[in-house]
């Protein structure tokens, strides 16, 4: 009872078994920066400035209001103590935080001014924390 026809295998990009298993994870990974590629090409934008941070970062202000809520939430609650104190020893950060976005906003006004010149632009691009 041997077979008359050989086996027609799934092409290996219709078959999920294959594209969902350890052999395809390089196909995976490349298919992470090539599809933001064509994404970011499709909408017109050709050059990125990526600016990376961290998500716990905040503006003086926005530091100062949680840091004020969260002192008075562990009043309360003493099983807040550790995070009030991550939280204390992130105020550095607002620092970085405030001077990362002057120099977002500089960036931003060089492209608009080549962008009247008729000059290639730059897209300011985060970690989106």
């Amino acid at each position: 009872d041997r077979p008359t026809q050989p086996p027609r295998p799934l092409k290996a990009y219709k078959n999920p078994s294959f594209l969902n298993g350890p052999h395809a994870r390089t196909l995976r990974i490349l298919c992470e920066f090539e599809e933001p590629r064509v994404r970011l090409h499709t909408m017109g934008v050709e050059h990125i400035v990526m600016l990376f941070g961290s998500a716990r970062a905040k503006s003086s202000k926005d530091y100062q209001k949680a840091l004020l809520e969260l002192r008075e939430h562990a009043k309360r609650d003493p099983a807040l103590a550790p995070q009030l104190q991550r939280m204390e020893r992130l105020s550095f950060l607002s620092k970085y935080y405030e001077e990362t976005m002057k120099l977002a906003g500089l960036i931003t006004e060089f492209s608009a001014q080549r962008k009247r010149e008729g000059k290639p632009t730059y897209t300011i691009g985060t970690g989106a924390g």
